[in-house]
């Protein structure tokens, strides 16, 4: 009895839920978050601070946004290829497309985009920190530097498998993002202490200032320590690629709140007042030189002038004082009204 043709062995098909799954949840949330960019860049051209800002400040935005449109748009394609055109064909999750590969270069650029905006800002208030800014520039160039070997990578190697000896690579991009931030979030923090001046509504200010930093830098380093932790233990998965995603919008956002949406120098206001919005402009858009950037508090309104009016008297309170002073040798003359 012959025996018929052998059927080849469907090699093992990897899970989806950490994988292509993960992907999907990082692009969900992640499309959130560029809406919540569009808004954010919106509020900026139509608001006031648009004029005054330089051309540098702009040209980051717009980089920015088309970076983010772009790596949506990737992101968006890696899910719809493998999950939905690809559904009932398990041989392709085991090859990289395009979009997937490009995925690493456009994280790298947008980060290294954002980060180089708070490096220029240090580099322009704080003449100490220029070395320790310099070092983050540099560290900056390593992870777009990375970025682009990965991508060149992903489409040398033919499949995904083969890919798995270059991951390391992704994990010592992370851990570089995470030393870039960490590091300017610092320098930031010491920058702003160090600009304290006494009065109470600068003080107020500057801890607003202090909070912002904290909280959207602390943020970030979460997003960035967890992807870091999920490349370095699982490797063989997408976990790292999914948290990605949503760390590199996060990262764009801290990036617009900047130039955007300023912090306000006292709680309740929506804007700046008139004394102390030139001079925070002239410290946070990078236009001052000095040494340290200190913003002096806003001078109080002057009180208004009261004039104390002399009643007039009348005919019988002239008289009353006449017959009294009539033996002192004084009299009252009549009113005459001043000219003006």
């Amino acid at each position: 009895m012959s025996s018929g043709p052998s059927v080849p062995l469907l090699p093992k098909i990897p899970a989806l839920d950490n994988t292509y799954g993960v992907m999907m949840l990082g692009t969900f949330i992640g499309l959130i978050l560029y809406g919540v960019n569009l808004h954010q860049s919106y509020r900026y051209v139509r608001s006031t601070e648009f004029k005054f800002d330089s051309i540098y400040v702009k040209t980051m935005v717009t980089v920015v946004l088309l970076l983010e449109t772009l790596h949506s748009v990737t992101s968006m394609h890696t899910v719809y290829y493998y999950v939905v055109k690809n559904y009932f064909n398990p041989l392709v999750l085991f090859h990289g497309v395009w979009s997937i590969n490009l995925l690493s270069l456009l994280t790298g650029m947008i980060i290294a985009v954002c980060q180089s905006f708070f490096a220029r800002r240090l580099w322009m208030i704080n003449h100490k920190f220029r070395p320790l800014v310099a070092f983050v520039a540099l560290l900056l160039m390593a992870e777009a530097a990375l970025s682009a070997a990965v991508t060149v990578e992903a489409f040398i190697q033919p499949d995904i498998a083969h890919f798995e000896n270059y991951s390391w690579m992704v994990s010592v991009g992370l851990g570089v993002i995470l030393l870039a931030d960490g590091l300017l979030t610092t320098l930031l923090i010491i920058t702003l202490r160090r600009s304290r001046t006494g009065f109470h509504s600068t003080e107020q200010m500057l801890n607003t200032l202090i909070t912002y930093t904290i909280c959207t830098g602390l943020l970030t380093d979460t997003l960035t320590i967890l992807s870091f932790a999920m490349a370095v233990k699982y490797p063989h998965t997408l976990l790292a690629d999914g948290m990605n995603i949503t760390k590199e919008k996060r990262a764009s956002r801290r990036d617009l709140q900047g130039p955007s949406c300023p912090p306000s120098i006292r709680p309740g206001t929506d804007s700046l007042p008139t004394e102390t919005s030139g001079a925070y402009r002239k410290c946070w858009r990078s236009r001052s030189r000095a040494t340290s950037c200190t913003i002096p508090t806003p001078r109080p309104a002057p009180a208004p002038r009261t004039t104390q009016s002399t009643p007039i008297p009348t005919s019988s309170t002239r008289f009353l004082l006449n017959s009294r002073n009539a033996g002192r040798g004084t009299t009252l003359q009549p009113h005459r009204p001043t000219p003006a």
